[in-house]
């Protein structure tokens, strides 16, 4: 049995890494850079795909080496047409690359990664186009429209933070704004910043807060990092809920060049979160500042006004001086008996008439509703119950007399009536006995019919060789026509015989 042999962690990682230089000395990769940093001249990022990643290093001597930022194979030393190397300065976080390299293992730590000899552009990453792709999805929609953004309210006193309660974001945040304002209670709703869970809690967070209503905006930051580290913050579903949100949205996301799909649909933006603290409250220095000025200008408004009620009330004392007090005492109780005399006969002419009016009342009532009222109404009663039997009477008499007069004329007139339709009868009798078709055949006359049942009024109707029926008062015949005479012809043969 054949024992393995047994290496130091330093002798493992060295064999490990003569291995790696050995079978992958030359090679290319397609990746998407992302959490791009700069350390001595030296670039470090990561190269990613869908489902991996590795760290990689461009060292600054390789990138000042002619032969790798040429237009040149960094390996064979062709000439690669119609291809330029990325200069290092232009190399952007989310840009889709090939880098040319070899692999190496970092001994201390036992990382691999991609030491990158030259850079070529692949096209734009597929995350920075996502972000593209959404951004103008959501443009589309009016998540960005400036009309719809509100301003923040001055000086809120009620703020709902949304953040880590582990995130340096929020320190900067507590920091900035422990010297600023005049007093303000701030909610901290922690939530995760980072991570594919990261924005539907925010988006949940943002709605809870705008069911319960208590706070007047709501602020959303987070610290600086890649594009991956911020991508939470470019997902749909937390830029709908900063969207769809009643309380205004304040953003504070990453850096200065940091700038994601929720902070383009917030009402307000800040580049950092410390100014997200800067917007919404003004420095206490400042607020001292200003009410010392409004306290001065306040005062000398005081002292104008005092200035002026003085003036006012030495016009008056002097008013006052030239007045005697005791006839103006005098000429009020004179003005006071008049006036309380006065009031008294008015009162009693008053009290006169409505006892005048309300005697009168009672009288109209009396008559309209008392006893003597009744039996007047009573012997109206009787009076018209006589007449009403009256005129009954002569309405039965009248229509009697006109029923009897129509009973003697409804004879008459169904004799009249009678007569003249017998009369019509007989005359249309007599019409149609004339017009009777069966009357000219007692007399001799026959009438034909042809082969299709039609009544045969001239010799043109038929032809010889057709079949003709002939009808006598006690039958018929069918016979068939031999011959046809023409009435003229008819006529020229009477003619020759009479001659």
């Amino acid at each position: 049995m054949t024992i393995p042999p047994t290496f130091t962690v330093t002798e493992l990682n060295q064999r490990v890494s003569i291995y790696l230089q050995r079978e992958f000395s030359e090679v290319w990769v397609k990746a998407e850079v992302s959490n791009l940093r700069q350390h001595y001249g030296n670039l470090y990022f990561t190269l990613k795909d869908a489902k991996a990643q590795i760290g990689g290093v461009w060292l600054q001597r390789d990138q000042q080496n002619r032969k790798y930022n040429s237009a040149c194979d960094p390996f064979s030393g062709e000439l690669c047409e119609g291809i330029s190397p990325l200069a290092p300065a232009s190399l952007r976080d989310g840009m889709a690359v090939e880098c040319a390299g070899f692999v190496k293992i970092f001994e201390p730590r036992g990382d691999y990664q991609l030491q990158v000899l030259q850079v070529r552009a692949a096209g734009q990453g597929n995350l920075a186009q996502l972000f593209e792709e959404r951004k103008r999805r959501l443009y589309g929609l009016g998540y960005f429209a400036q009309e719809r953004k509100r301003p923040l309210p001055p000086a809120p006193k009620r703020v709902a933070l949304v953040t880590s309660a582990q995130a340096a974001a929020l320190q900067d945040f507590k920091r900035v704004s422990s010297d600023r304002g005049s007093g303000a209670l701030v909610r901290l709703h922690h939530s995760l910043v980072q991570g594919t869970t990261a924005a539907p809690a925010m988006a949940r967070i943002i709605r809870e807060i705008n069911e319960t209503g208590w706070a007047q905006v709501i602020v959303l930051i987070r610290g600086g990092g890649s594009l991956e580290d911020l991508w939470a913050f470019n997902e749909e579903v937390l830029a709908k809920a900063v969207f769809e949100s009643r309380i205004p949205v304040l953003t504070g996301i990453g850096h200065d060049i940091d700038t994601t799909l929720a902070d383009m649909t917030a009402d307000v933006h800040a580049a950092t979160p410390s100014q997200a603290a800067e917007i919404l409250w003004r420095p206490r220095a400042d607020l001292w500042q200003t009410l010392d000025l409004v306290t001065e200008r306040l005062q000398r408004i005081a002292l104008r006004r005092l200035d002026t009620f003085g003036a006012r009330l030495d016009q008056m004392v002097k008013t006052l001086g030239l007045l005697s007090p005791s006839r103006a005492h005098l000429h009020r109780e004179r003005l006071l008996a008049s006036s309380t005399d006065a009031l008294h006969r008015n009162a009693r002419h008053w009290l006169d008439a409505k006892a005048a009016h309300l005697e009168d009342l009672r009288r109209r009532v009396a008559d309209a509703i008392g006893p003597r009222r009744f039996d007047g109404l009573e012997e109206r009663r009787v009076m018209l119950q006589g007449r009403i039997g009256q005129a009954w009477m002569r309405m039965v008499s009248t229509r009697e007399r006109e029923v009897a007069a129509l009973s003697q004329r409804i004879p008459l007139l169904w004799g009249r009536m009678f007569a003249g339709k017998e009369q019509r009868l007989e005359e249309r009798t007599r019409l149609l006995a004339a017009h009777d078709p069966c009357k000219p055949m007692e007399r001799g006359y026959v009438l034909a019919y042809g082969e299709d049942g039609t009544l045969l009024r001239r010799a043109a109707q038929t032809a010889p060789g057709r079949g003709v029926d002939i009808r006598f008062t006690d039958g018929g015949v069918h016979a068939v026509v031999d011959r046809v005479d023409r009435a003229d012809a008819v006529e020229k043969e009477a003619q020759g015989g009479g001659s």
